[in-house]
């Protein structure tokens, strides 16, 4: 349910108001407190943390360089710089660019390196099948060591110009009607949302769930309360308490499919989310909220003919 000035009102009805399936466990949350853990890497520190579809790194840049590598990259992967201060050179099979802080590039598959240089953070995003040896990197992949059968699989969006180079400025005028703002790969989709300027409103809240996809939400700035309700089945031996984990930044929270959810920001500051999903929202594209949707050619909807 939403408030009825949030654009998502126009969505169709979540989960929350369908009977509960109680012939399917239901997964747990996942809450990541990039401090509380080790580094999965060191230069720079890098903490990777998956989901089923998706794999996120958060890197820090405590001196003034770092180096990243991938070996190979089976498809597009996203790097997201968010700090001003924060330059990075990304070379793929030969081909260098240079970014300032402030932008998410899209870069295409192939062999990667990343020369991060300037202080702040950068974010690294990755479809788990385009790189297993980042994937069994990640703090929590333990988690996922059995398979996750109520999460939909990647289903790639194909790039009318083919594999490329793209990149898209951070700052983007809200417009009324969009909802945050949100760019896709072929298999990958982030909403880098709007920053608020201290605690959200208790009374407009957004609870609400998704069928089969997990939302993986990392807090860049401020602070967040997670509220998560699981379903109640026939089987009461089953049911699952109540969340509502505060995890201020850097932090990762993972959202099982199926459960009611919303995010409460707390921080007295600033405060701002980065959500991804895997694959792509086509209800996001269909609302007309991602701003890159024309360079992709979404994959045939399950069913349809021809």
């Amino acid at each position: 349910m939403y408030d009825a000035g949030d654009p998502r009102s126009a969505l169709a009805a979540g989960v929350e108001q369908r009977p509960p399936q109680p012939w399917y466990p239901f997964a747990r949350s996942t809450y990541i407190r990039i401090p509380e853990h080790a580094p999965s890497e060191t230069n720079p520190p890098t903490w990777w943390v998956r989901g089923a579809n998706v794999v996120v790194g958060y890197t820090q840049l405590l001196t003034s360089l770092g180096d990243f590598g991938l070996d190979s990259s089976s498809d597009e992967w996203i790097l997201l710089l968010p700090d001003k201060a924060t330059r990075a050179a990304v070379e793929v099979d030969g081909e260098r660019r240079e970014y300032e802080g402030g932008i998410l590039v899209v870069v295409p598959p192939g062999d990667a390196h990343v020369g991060f240089s300037g202080s702040g953070a950068a974010v690294e995003i990755l479809p788990v099948h385009a790189s297993e040896a980042v994937t069994s990197r990640a703090v929590n992949a333990k988690s996922y060591e059995t398979a996750r059968f109520d999460v939909a699989p990647i289903e790639r969006w194909v790039p009318y110009a083919g594999y490329r180079f793209r990149e898209y400025g951070l700052t983007v005028e809200p417009e009324p009607g969009r909802f945050g703002r949100i760019w896709q790969s072929s298999s990958l989709m982030v909403n880098y949302l709007d920053p608020t300027e201290g605690p959200r409103d208790r009374r407009k809240l957004s609870p609400h769930a998704h069928d089969d996809f997990e939302q993986i939400s990392l807090a860049l700035q401020g602070s967040y309360v997670h509220h998560l309700r699981w379903p109640w089945g026939l089987d009461a031996n089953q049911w699952i308490n109540d969340e509502h984990e505060r995890c201020p930044a850097p932090s990762i929270t993972i959202i099982p499919p199926r459960i009611l959810h919303t995010s409460e920001a707390v921080g007295a500051g600033t405060n701002q989310l980065l959500d991804i999903f895997a694959p792509p929202r086509r209800d996001f594209v269909e609302q007309g909220w991602v701003l890159n949707a024309d360079e992709y050619q979404a994959p045939k909807a399950a069913g349809a003919g021809g």
